[in-house]
């Protein structure tokens, strides 16, 4: 099977790649793909690869969540299937529970002032939330949303979870999308995994935030335009909710710092935790990511179905 990695790809990583699938897979590597290549790795496909790629019968992203773009090209290509990872589904799931504890506990506020040597927060029980035996709702419930459901039940919090649409197999708690207006207003803390899809963006409005609890959490490591901006900040800075961890965003840097990313100032309010689209990364992940690209590739080779498929009707 031929395999091009399109971009840029580091020796080292070229050289693990090869190692792991040598026995199933050639490679090239760069910017120009030859004309026989069967797989593209990397992100950047376009029509004119489409056309200049004859025998093209995969396109692998090699992270969750491929941008809505990818997806529409690759929906106009007959035969061409689109495929994606989720190496990374524990450190994400991490990075949730972590901004769930660090806004339920005001860490970072503490932690600032005990810089300054002020020791206002010890024995305020008003500055602290406690999580067992409250109501986790999951926003999506894949990779990372079963994860975030596991290590929350684990804590001792009651969970629901949603999905688009109930499988055969999924536990009694976890329901259809349809009955999220009757699941809201029983979230003390909602924690969000969704890609960003036409049906998943603004999917939690003015109207969804508004059947929230009052002082729930919210997390979001999915796709930050699956909230409506306005409303959400809205409710974060008249203290409607509690607080929010948030690991991604409205707008992403084009350039030098400082840039925000929305066009509301979150980053002045003492109960949002902000953190910058990084929670799918921690030490070692490459090799884990380069291990599942294998093991993808080598089900591709022997014409076998993969778990990472991705619809490109529905978008994930």
């Amino acid at each position: 099977m031929r395999v091009h990695g399109a971009g840029g790809w580091a020796p080292e990583a070229q050289e693990t790649l090869r190692r792991r699938t040598r026995r199933f897979a050639s490679w090239t590597f760069g910017d120009e793909p030859p004309a026989d290549a069967e797989v593209w790795v990397g992100s950047g496909f376009t029509a004119e690869h489409a056309a200049r790629l004859p025998r093209l019968r995969a396109v692998v992203v090699p992270w969750a969540g491929p941008s809505r773009e990818l997806v529409e090209q690759v929906r106009r290509v007959p035969g061409l299937t689109l495929h994606n990872l989720h190496h990374n589904a524990d450190a994400t799931a991490e990075m949730a529970v972590a901004l769930l504890m660090a806004v339920a506990k005001s860490v970072v506020p503490r932690d600032r002032a005990m810089r300054q040597g002020d020791w206002g927060g010890r024995g305020r029980a008003s500055s602290a939330l406690l999580l067992h035996g409250s109501t986790a709702l999951v926003l999506g419930y894949g990779a990372i949303g079963g994860r975030i459901a596991r290590i929350c039940r684990s804590m001792g919090m009651r969970v629901a979870a949603v999905r688009r649409e109930a499988r055969t197999g999924d536990p009694a708690w976890v329901h259809p999308v349809s009955r999220l207006p009757e699941l809201l207003p029983t979230a003390d803390a909602l924690l969000c995994s969704l890609p960003l899809t036409s049906e998943t963006e603004g999917l939690i409005g003015r109207r969804e935030i508004g059947l929230l609890p009052e002082r729930a959490i919210v997390v979001n490591v999915g796709r930050g335009p699956v909230f409506d901006e306005d409303a959400f900040f809205e409710a974060l800075a008249t203290g409607r909710l509690w607080g929010a961890g948030l690991d991604v965003w409205w707008r992403y840097p084009s350039g030098e710092p400082p840039q925000w990313p929305s066009r509301h100032p979150f980053h002045e309010l003492e109960n949002v935790v902000l953190t910058p689209h990084c929670g799918g990364w921690a030490e070692g992940i490459d090799e884990v990511r380069f291990r599942d690209l294998a093991r993808l590739l080598r089900r591709l080779s022997a014409g076998e179905r993969t778990a990472n498929a991705v619809d490109p009707d529905r978008g994930y």
